[in-house]
């Protein structure tokens, strides 16, 4: 059954010159239904693996193919009959519409024509989505009363009858194209239609190519299918993290609905020219702010939005980048994408050194910001606001990390109090390598961290900062910390760096990690300790383990002291 087996390339897959092609040969007792000797197919990928993955999932859709034909489901049908019949179909519908136009006793009001329009956008996007979903089965009432009047009896399993679906759902789709297009009083859309025959006024349809637009069956899918299938691609690879999709989807969304949902393959650099042009214009936080969450990104995008107020250069970078990525993992997976699309959107941004990318808090900002007249005064009665600031200064802990903690997550490893950083129960991490053990810094003790879990647990409580919830957009345990550190910094005078950046509440990261590079502590250790990838070294990476939280302990946070004296904030946090 296997044509061009190799000992270097999967099952199934064959080399032509630099592509990987699908093969499989077609068993004799069926070629002649076939009409061919072998099925291939080009698997859009150089990669062997991949290759391999993609041909064995044709495979068991192939072998499923040959087995319904064996048992009658597939018959030789005329193809022909089936146009005839969608075509008799849809003349009736076109005349039954331009009757009702003719019966109106008044004419229609501006807000009608409006109203009616609307309804046929929405009808038509949900038909095409069905077609670009293949659902054409949707159409299987209409199809049995077709049959049923002409005396023509089909099993459902039959391909002739899932033609006729499919025909009668794109069938569906054209009618509702020409549908809008009487609606405003044009009629150039019924040339789509030609007489066969003076006598009996019969109608076939001539593909529409001839208007300039392409199959649907060549445009693909929906943009909006295309993205829930990356989701869920990058998710069961666990290429992402639930975080990631947090920080991935909501940028294509809003892509999508700029530009509108329409069939992948239509989609050209002209829309996302226009869509860049017009991200310029929009304002960050849109959905956070009253006066612009009622408007759509297209309206937004019309306004005189004050430059202070829109996405930042970063922002706009960002935003491209994981089109560009949705794109591109698009092109890969085979669906219909023009090449160079996922560049298409690029935003030049000033080059940094990388470690001006964000401003580190100075002795002197966080001798105001831990002042424990200022800082008690702001945390009294509430320990998360006390606690979460303390942590990320004494680990370089993400603020999500810190705040979605449960109390069973800050546990003794041979014989070291960590923070377990990991993504079980309702938590979520921003990469693979967040996940980690982060040694418990000595300061943290000293200023009451030990009393305050006993006290968490006394109460019964299961997350370590039980007044937190997942609140926001975003639905993160952060967001009112953030929003409270946010407010802080601006009222005690915390001001930006020009030449670094802002200084939020990430600069905690950035403290921790410049305090760690003075001391000339162990790169690899400290990147572990904040989660980041450790690097390239094929020995340590491949088949070393991760540290142990004694060594990292020993090693790093015994060596880390926060330049700022934090002994009035000792027994302090209740």
């Amino acid at each position: 059954m296997v044509v061009g087996f190799s000992l270097s390339l999967p099952l199934y897959v064959v080399r032509r010159g630099d592509m990987l092609y699908f093969r499989m040969r077609v068993p004799e007792d069926i070629q002649g239904f076939l009409r061919t000797t072998e099925i291939s197919r080009a698997l859009r990928t150089n990669n062997p693996r991949e290759a391999g993955r993609r041909a064995q999932r044709l495979a068991w859709i192939t072998a499923d193919l040959f087995d319904d034909i064996r048992e009658g489901k597939y018959r030789n049908m005329d193809h022909k009959e089936i146009k005839r019949l969608v075509a008799d179909w849809l003349r009736e519908i076109l005349e039954e519409d331009e009757l009702k136009r003719i019966s109106r006793d008044r004419p229609r009001g501006l807000h009608e024509i409006d109203d009616e329009a609307e309804t046929l956008a929405i009808l038509e996007t949900d038909e095409r989505e069905r077609l670009a979903t293949d659902d054409h089965l949707s159409k299987t009432g209409i199809a049995q009363a077709l049959l049923e009047e002409r005396g023509i009896v089909m099993d459902k399993e039959d391909m002739a009858f899932k033609t006729l679906c499919r025909e009668l759902l794109k069938a569906s789709v054209s009618y509702l194209e020409i549908a809008q297009e009487r609606n405003i009083g044009d009629y150039r859309g019924t040339e789509r239609y030609i007489s066969v025959g003076e006598a009996n006024e019969k109608y076939i349809v001539v593909n529409s190519d001839t208007a300039g637009r392409k199959q649907n069956q060549e445009e693909g899918p929906l943009l909006s299918v295309v993205l829930d299938a990356w989701v869920k691609d990058k998710l069961q690879m666990k290429e992402w993290t639930e975080r990631t999709r947090l920080d991935n989807e909501p940028m294509v969304k809003d892509f999508i609905e700029m530009v509108g949902d329409m069939p992948i393959g239509r989609l050209g650099p002209e829309h996302l020219r226009d869509a860049r042009d017009r991200f310029l214009r929009v304002p960050k936080n849109r959905q956070k702010t009253p006066k612009y969450a009622s408007f759509t990104l297209r309206r937004l995008s019309e306004m005189d939005i004050p430059e202070k107020e829109r996405l930042s250069k970063q922002t706009l970078h960002n935003r491209a980048v994981k089109i560009g990525g949705f794109l591109h993992w698009a092109r890969d997976r085979g669906y219909p994408v023009k090449e160079g699309m996922d560049t298409v959107m690029k935003f030049k941004l000033e080059r940094r050194k990388q470690s001006a990318a964000r401003a580190v808090f100075s002795p002197e900002d966080l001798a105001k910001m831990f002042n424990p007249g200022s800082y008690l005064k702001e945390t009294k009665g509430q320990a998360a606001r006390f606690w979460v600031p303390l942590i990320a200064l004494c680990t370089g802990m993400r603020i999500e990390e810190i705040c979605q903690l449960y109390l069973g997550d800050v546990r003794e490893v041979k014989g070291v109090l960590c923070f377990d950083v990991n993504d079980r129960a309702d938590k979520g991490l921003k990469t693979l390598s967040s996940e980690r053990l982060v040694p418990v810094s000595p300061v943290l003790k000293e200023i009451g961290l030990s009393e305050y879990l006993e006290e968490v647990r006394r109460t019964g409580a299961p997350r370590l900062f039980p007044e937190l919830e997942k609140d926001g957009v975003s639905k993160k345990y952060s967001d009112r910390i953030s929003k409270w550190f946010n407010r802080y910094l601006d009222r005690i005078g915390i001001e930006d760096d020009e030449k670094e950046g802002k200084k939020v509440f990430h600069s905690f990261r950035h403290t921790f990690a410049n305090t760690c590079k003075q001391k000339g502590l162990d790169t690899r250790k400290v990147k572990q300790i904040i989660g980041h990838e450790a690097g390239r070294d094929m020995t340590l990476d491949h088949y070393g383990k991760a540290y142990e939280p004694d060594v990292l302990y020993r090693d790093v946070m015994a060596h880390i002291v926060p330049e700022v004296n934090l002994r009035g904030l000792v027994g302090k946090w209740k």
